[in-house]
């Protein structure tokens, strides 16, 4: 083999695996029309409505929010991490079970619980899930 084949192929092997790594460092980006106005959402994920509900009295809110889309469970776990703060959440716990994150954050009189996993019973494909949970302590 010649020294400009084998550097060639070097170079191609190389770049490829510099682009798989670099693709599994970026942050998601939050969505500019969120569905509930403190709960940051990443794009690409839209609204189960049929798993979703919303129910206030004026002094509280109880809020199930569940969404779907295509994003590393890990990755949102770290965009809930990131992007919770910014809202005035305060993270209070975090769980990792099997696959499924459970992170837990207050604020005010309020608990919010967000469970990140991959939905079950679709397909050999399953979208993310992320499913919060507000409500008063």
């Amino acid at each position: 083999m010649s020294a400009q084949r084998f550097f060639a192929i070097a170079l191609v092997v190389a770049s490829s695996l510099l682009g798989g790594c670099a693709g599994m460092d970026t942050q998601l980006a939050p969505r500019t029309n969120q569905y509930v106005v403190d709960l940051p959402l990443p794009q690409g994920f839209e609204r189960n409505d049929r798993e979703s509900s919303y129910t206030s009295d004026g002094t509280s809110r109880r809020i199930i929010d569940v969404y779907e889309g295509r994003a590393h469970t890990i990755k949102v776990r770290n965009f809930y991490i990131t992007n919770m703060p910014a809202q005035k959440w305060t993270p209070a716990g975090e769980t990792l079970s099997g696959s499924v994150y459970t992170l837990t954050f207050t604020k005010g009189s309020e608990t919010c619980t967000v469970t990140i996993s991959k939905k079950t019973g679709t397909n050999w494909s399953p979208p993310t899930e992320i499913r919060c949970v507000i409500e008063s302590r």
